[in-house]
C-alpha cells in the first residue's frame, strides 16, 4: 500500500477511497485563526470567588413551658446572595414531631457559629442561624418529620432562599429542646435574580 503524503485530511480520504465531488471531511482554511473568548470580569467585586462557598452553621433552643422550640436558617435582606439548603442535622429533646417550615422573619436570638467548611476562605457566611421559643408554632409548614429522642437526625432539604427567607425547624410538641446543624452553600446572584 502506498503511502499518501497530502497536507490535507479531504484529499487523502479522496485519494484512497476513490471518490469524487466535495470533500467528505470538513476542511479548516489555513487562514481561520482560532479565537478565544473571554468573559469580561471587570465587574467582579474582590468577595466574588465565582464559585458557591460551602457553609455550616449551628442553632439551638430549650425547651420552655407553653412554648415551641425553633432554630432557623436565615438569608438576610440586601444580602447579594443565594442560599442552597442542603440538608439539617436535627434533633429534640424526647421524641416526637419536628415541623420544616419556611418563616421569612429572623428569630429573636442571633447564633453566631456559622463557618466556611473550606477553612481557606476567611470571615463569615451570609447566612444566619438564630433560635427563639414562641408560644404557638411559627411559619408555614412543609413537612412534619417523626423523630427519636436525643438522637440527630439529617434530613435532606434541597431549598434555594433569596434574600429576606428563612427555613426553620421546630418541635412540634411544647416545652422541649429541638438542635440543628445547617448545612448550606452560598453563591451571588446572577443577573435579573
Amino acid at each position: 500500500m502506498a503511502f499518501i503524503q497530502v497536507p490535507e485530511i479531504a484529499r487523502k480520504i479522496q485519494r484512497r477511497f476513490g471518490t469524487d465531488g466535495p470533500a467528505p471531511t470538513h476542511t479548516i482554511a489555513p487562514e481561520i485563526v482560532p479565537v478565544a473568548l473571554v468573559e469580561d470580569l471587570t465587574d467582579t467585586t474582590p468577595e466574588d470567588t465565582g464559585f458557591q462557598r460551602a457553609c455550616f452553621g449551628y442553632s439551638g433552643q430549650s425547651g420552655a413551658a407553653s412554648n415551641n422550640s425553633h432554630v432557623q436558617l436565615f438569608n438576610p435582606a440586601g444580602s447579594g446572595v443565594m442560599l442552597h439548603v442542603e440538608a439539617a442535622l436535627v434533633s429534640i429533646g424526647s421524641a416526637g414531631n419536628a415541623d420544616l417550615r419556611y418563616h421569612d422573619t429572623e428569630l429573636s436570638t442571633a447564633g453566631s457559629n456559622e463557618s466556611f467548611r473550606d477553612r481557606r476562605i476567611g470571615g463569615r457566611p451570609v447566612g444566619r442561624t438564630s433560635a427563639q421559643n414562641n408560644g404557638s408554632a411559627l411559619g408555614t409548614s412543609l413537612a412534619t418529620l417523626a423523630l427519636p429522642g436525643t438522637e440527630s437526625i439529617q434530613v435532606p432539604v434541597d431549598v434555594l432562599l433569596d434574600e429576606g427567607q428563612g427555613i426553620l425547624f421546630l418541635a412540634a410538641s411544647q416545652n422541649i429542646s429541638v438542635t440543628c446543624l445547617w448545612y448550606w452553600q452560598e453563591r451571588s446572584k446572577l443577573p435579573g435574580e
